[in-house]
């Protein structure tokens, strides 16, 4: 992705530098840098692109729906970001534009990195009202409202993490065959702690809560099945069945983020020596832009309903225009409903 590592060496002080780099690159280091990054992030825009297509045709769309179209929209964003920095790597160098440009796409990238986990936030607060409140919660609950908080984590990132962007801009080692290794200092470090761990702690402390009211539910729906007869039980079950429908999605998209971007947030990167392992965490981010179109499918009903009905339509255009295109006569069978 961005291929930010952590360096806790204050030899590189504060200057960028990339005199030092003899920009040839290996073939192993090229596809490292450049095509590897390139490839994830190429990937990253077709998920989320179907993500956007599929939310697009799925109509009488839940509010909370919404905040998922801003996610995809954000790692769409960022996903588009990160490419300027291999790009810039695999064309010509020139000092000092090419370490500005890079320099330029990297804080963009932790903009984006920072909005996708605010808009997490956002989620879990939402799934949060929506099982602590639930009465209030479907009485209040609209588009509009769903739109204001959207905004209003667009506002908040921009307040923690457009100052930081400007007065560190210069706090990266930039060389054009390494990852870019970013300079330690108590500044950087603290302003990190507000645009990262903290969000970090918001999301986990919704989570728990949801979890802990999740498991208060299924622990009095027991109760009430040895309690009751059969008939009685079907309303409680219907409801915690609808209650989690709509949990069990943003809860993976919101765990499995936390646990790709926690090695980031908290500068594991000085605990690990060997260059693989580096390469491997500094990749790490990719996962949570690129599986979310498997936990939808695994637990939208309605994002499957959608996906099955382009697909087919998909299918019907390709057998009319080849056919078309062959003069023969397509066979009923093989044009699918």
């Amino acid at each position: 992705m961005a291929n930010f590592t952590a360096n806790s060496s204050a030899a590189a002080m504060l200057n960028v530098s990339s005199s030092r780099s003899n920009c040839s690159l290996t073939a192993a280091q090229n596809n490292s840098l450049n095509v590897l990054p390139l490839t994830l992030s190429f990937v990253i825009m077709a998920c989320q692109l179907c993500n956007l297509i599929v939310f697009h045709f799925w109509r009488d769309k839940e509010p909370f729906i919404h905040l998922h179209v801003a996610l995809a929209w954000t790692s769409l964003m960022s996903s588009a970001i990160t490419c300027g920095i291999p790009l810039v790597r695999m064309l010509p160098r020139h000092e000092p534009v090419s370490v500005t440009l890079i320099l330029i796409s990297g804080r963009f990238y932790e903009f984006g990195t920072n909005l996708n986990l605010m808009i997490l936030v956002a989620i879990s607060v939402d799934r949060w009202l929506s099982v602590e409140y639930p009465i209030p919660y479907r009485d209040q609950i609209s588009k509009r409202i769903v739109r204001r908080m959207i905004w209003m984590a667009w506002m908040v990132i921009i307040l923690i993490t457009v100052p930081g962007m400007i007065l560190y801009f210069q706090s990266s080692d930039v060389r054009c065959d390494a990852p870019i290794r970013e300079i330690s200092s108590t500044g950087r470090s603290i302003w990190k702690v507000l645009t990262g761990p903290l969000i970090l702690a918001f999301l986990m402390i919704f989570q728990g809560r949801i979890f802990v009211i999740a498991v208060k539910m299924k622990l009095r729906l027991i109760r009430a099945q040895r309690r009751t007869h059969a008939a009685l039980r079907r309303p409680s079950q219907t409801m915690a069945g609808i209650v989690w429908g709509s949990l069990r999605a943003s809860m993976v998209i919101t765990l499995v983020s936390v646990v790709t971007q926690s090695p980031f947030m908290f500068d594991f990167y000085r605990y690990i020596r060997d260059p693989t392992l580096q390469r491997a965490f500094a990749l790490l981010p990719a996962i949570q832009h690129m599986y979310s179109p498997i936990v939808y499918l695994l637990f939208f009903s309605q994002f499957r309903a959608v996906l099955r009905r382009g697909w087919g339509r998909l299918v019907r255009g390709t057998v009319l225009i080849i056919s078309a295109l062959s003069g023969v006569e397509p066979a009923a069978q093989s044009i699918p409903p």
